[in-house]
């Protein structure tokens, strides 16, 4: 019986991506192993949305090449940095748009990939430490930020842990997740991510009903919807993105559900529709990634750039919804970005009175549009508005946390009680 570690950086689609390849494997009688050395095969699925991301992701190749095991390089990595994966590993890969190919790499199994149906609950790394470690030795690296996470109870780590958030929510293990959807219409200026997704293509609205349904029978409350592009579902079929609500919430229980990152002009199109159903108090939070609130900034995105529709819209959500939680996220020192642009982002923030959201910097996508774009903000400058932004967010009433790891940094800021 072969021995098989399974490793996965990146996106919560990654990690249902992982979660369904692990089953099949066992499937198979696989054996999953928790330590690399012990195992005969490795398969790491990868992460490249960012350039530090991709690099974190070569350097994991090269120490998972290290091992006396064959390595399978899967997920986004080998489509959005195939160049630089081939100068340092020739062996196999798995794309994003094309698991189904790792019947190739264990012919003998009986049990066919496609009979693995798409997961709805996280993988989780064996031999790794929970986020909720790596987020608390995190905090404990400065005395300042230790003794914000010892000494109250609604301090930031507790909020954001435990609280009603999208990015925390997201990991917890009672969640329920149901991917929409695979692809993105989308063609964002600074995003690598669309080369490793392939084209659009919604799930059967009958299948998402299905899963949803038996995570409720399983005794699951809290329900993410999983997407790149989740406004545009059923734009390719004959259904709706209010329609997917409208029959999700009709059906009776005590649950709730959070939808993440709905692009500002899907809000635009659908916000009347999305009224009624939201009034049936079953979505809590949804996540609209506006990105920026300057028209100039958004158009070299390639983005929708008629902020004032997005900002109606927005109002008129929380005016007969103000319980369903508003969340957002903007980049920071997108290239050209002025001072008053800047500014610009952070009196918008406070004007919408967003409860949550994240702020991160500008960082460089090989192979992208923004990539040519200058002059680029300068780190120093970066810094500098970071630093700004985390006082102005404090001030007007956030809890705020300047969160790094290795390969990404990024502001949280958070208002709820």
């Amino acid at each position: 019986m072969k021995k098989i570690y399974l490793y996965v950086k990146g996106c919560r689609k990654r990690y249902l991506d992982t979660k369904r390849i692990q089953n099949y494997l066992v499937e198979n009688n696989y054996e999953i192993v928790s330590k690399p050395k012990d195992a005969d095969v490795i398969i790491f699925v990868t992460c490249a949305y960012l350039n530090d991301v991709a690099d974190y992701s070569l350097n994991k190749v090269k120490e998972f090449q290290k091992y006396d095991a064959e390595l399978i390089v899967a997920g986004c990595l080998p489509s959005i940095e195939k160049k630089r994966l081939t100068e340092i590993f020739n062996g196999k890969i798995l794309n994003t748009t094309d698991l189904d190919k790792i019947e190739s790499y264990f012919p003998s199994n009986k049990v066919p990939f496609s009979c693995i149906e798409d997961q709805n609950i996280l993988f989780q790394n064996i031999n790794s430490s929970s986020f909720r470690d790596q987020f608390k030795r995190t905090l404990r690296r400065s005395k300042t930020i230790e003794r914000l996470y010892l000494g109250t109870k609604y301090n930031i780590f507790h909020r954001f842990a435990y609280g009603k958030t999208l990015l925390f929510d997201a990991l917890h293990k009672k969640s329920f997740h149901i991917r929409t959807s695979w692809g993105c219409q989308g063609n964002c200026a600074y995003c690598g991510i669309k080369h490793a997704i392939g084209p659009f293509k919604s799930k059967p609205i009958d299948q998402i009903i299905k899963e949803f349904k038996n995570g409720l029978n399983l005794g699951f409350t809290n329900f993410i919807l999983e997407s790149d592009d989740i406004g545009a579902y059923g734009s390719d079929t004959d259904s709706s993105f209010p329609e997917l609500l409208d029959k999700m919430t009709e059906i009776n229980g005590k649950y709730h559900i959070t939808i993440r990152a709905l692009g500002p002009h899907w809000l635009v199109k659908y916000v009347d529709d999305l009224k009624e159903i939201f009034k049936r108090n079953k979505i809590i939070s949804l996540g609209i990634a506006i990105q920026s609130p300057n028209p100039r900034i958004l158009k070299l995105m390639n983005r929708y750039s008629d902020i004032d529709n997005v900002k109606d819209a927005c109002l008129k959500l929380k005016e007969f919804l103000p319980d369903v939680s508003l969340d957002t996220h903007y980049i920071l020192g997108f290239p050209t970005e002025t001072a008053e642009e800047f500014k610009n982002t952070l009196d918008f923030i406070q004007e919408l009175d967003y409860q949550f959201g994240y702020l991160m910097p500008y960082s460089p996508k090989s192979n992208t549009e923004a990539e040519k774009l200058e002059p680029k903000i300068s780190k120093i400058e970066m810094k500098k508005r970071l630093k700004y932004a985390k006082k102005f967010l404090k001030k007007i009433g956030h809890r705020v946390l300047f969160y790094t790891e290795e390969e990404c940094s990024f502001l949280l800021f958070d208002k709820r009680k």
